[in-house]
């Protein structure tokens, strides 16, 4: 049996859609294919070093300026009139649109960090709790009514948006829902 016509390859560089092409080998070009096997492989490779690369980039590097003082956990958006972080709150159309939480502590005009998606560690989650020190692990937490808050049951009036879970008493899983108008 002739080995061109049985095994025909097809080599895919891993990064170009639709780069296929059929190399068909004959006697004298295996070493030829078993290098290009072996660099579209090490092409793969470094394209899932890559994509792991990108998937550890945290967005937890995001600045912004504070339009007023905000505490560590209370969710914040960003206001389109002078483009400063303010306290969220459902009951308004602009309020609502979260777009992370409060790293540390900080007063007006100073820059600060945010965190728009991933987890979120306090010892202390009574300013954005409304009293709770703690949060309750499983449970599903919303932007409250009261600015700056958030609460395990969603407001009744504004807009419904769910901002994390709790995996502990002391992290939040940060996973900001689409709104969802009242």
């Amino acid at each position: 049996m002739n080995p061109e016509a049985q095994y025909p390859l097809k080599i895919w560089d891993g990064l170009t859609p639709n780069s296929q092409q059929l190399v068909i080998p004959n006697k004298d070009d295996w070493d030829q294919v078993v290098v290009e096997v072996i660099a579209t492989q090490r092409r793969i490779e470094q394209l899932g070093i890559t994509l792991i690369q990108l998937s550890r980039v945290t967005l937890a590097d995001f600045e912004v300026v504070a339009g007023e003082t905000i505490h560590p956990g209370q969710p914040i958006y960003v206001r389109g009139a002078d483009a400063r972080a303010y306290r969220a709150r459902a009951g308004f159309e602009e309020a609502s649109r979260v777009c992370g939480f409060c790293k540390a502590e900080v007063t007006t005009g100073n820059v600060f960090g945010i965190t728009p998606t991933g987890r979120l560690e306090l010892a202390n989650w009574s300013v954005p709790l409304g009293g709770s020190a703690l949060l309750i692990p499983g449970v599903i937490y919303y932007l409250g009514d009261v600015t700056g808050q958030i609460v395990a049951s969603p407001p009744i009036t504004g807009f419904i948006v769910q901002v994390g879970v709790a995996v502990t008493t002391t992290i939040l899983d940060v996973d900001i829902k689409t709104r969802v108008r009242l």
